[in-house]
């Protein structure tokens, strides 16, 4: 969002400006209790190419983990870990 903010000016994106994926809200969701609601751009075009039926966290998840991720255990650690575990498809914890 930074770099589309950059290069359409007009287009007054500028808020999105160092927000990382991850971004998100709880709102309230009348009888269901709250409810989590993602603004992550691919989270949310998929979820309206589907007929808005449901709601797509998978990236606003996915990218909330490797922030926490990184934050205890390091970018370098996360790269590793990814590039030690592509075939397998996900990476497992001990």
């Amino acid at each position: 969002m930074d770099v589309l903010s950059q290069k359409n000016p007009n287009a007054n994106l500028d808020f999105w400006r160092g927000i990382d994926d991850f971004a998100g809200e709880i709102f309230p969701a009348g009888k269901k209790g709250d409810d989590i609601v993602s603004f992550d751009l691919l989270d949310n075009v998929i979820s309206l190419t589907h007929g808005g039926l449901g709601k797509y966290l998978y990236h606003q998840q996915e990218a909330l983990w490797n922030k926490i991720f990184i934050e205890y255990m390091g970018e370098e650690k996360l790269e590793s870990a990814v590039v030690e575990n592509l075939k397998r498809g996900y990476i497992e914890l001990k």
